[in-house]
C-alpha cells in the first residue's frame, strides 16, 4: 500500500503513563486523558523543553480534573 510509515506511535493508557514514557516523544497526544500529579507535571516540562502536546477534550475533560502545570499550556 506504500512505503512504511515515518511516525512511531505508542499507546499507553494514561493510569499505567510514567514520567519516562515521554523521553524520545517529539509530539504527545491526549485523548479525553487529563492527568493530575507527577507525570502530569513531567509532561509539562516535557513541552516546556521542546515536545508538542495535542489535546481533544471530552466527558472527562473537566478542568477540575486537570494538573495546573498542564492547564497553563492550554489555550484559553
Amino acid at each position: 500500500m506504500g512505503a512504511a510509515s515515518p511516525f512511531s506511535v505508542n499507546v499507553v493508557n494514561r493510569d499505567a503513563l510514567r514520567a519516562a514514557d515521554l523521553a524520545g516523544h517529539a509530539v504527545v497526544v491526549l485523548h479525553d486523558a487529563p492527568l493530575r500529579g507527577a507525570v502530569a507535571r513531567a509532561l509539562a516540562e516535557h513541552v516546556r523543553a521542546g515536545a508538542g502536546l495535542v489535546v481533544a477534550l471530552g466527558e472527562t475533560s473537566a478542568p477540575e480534573a486537570w494538573e495546573p502545570a498542564l492547564t497553563a499550556l492550554l489555550p484559553g
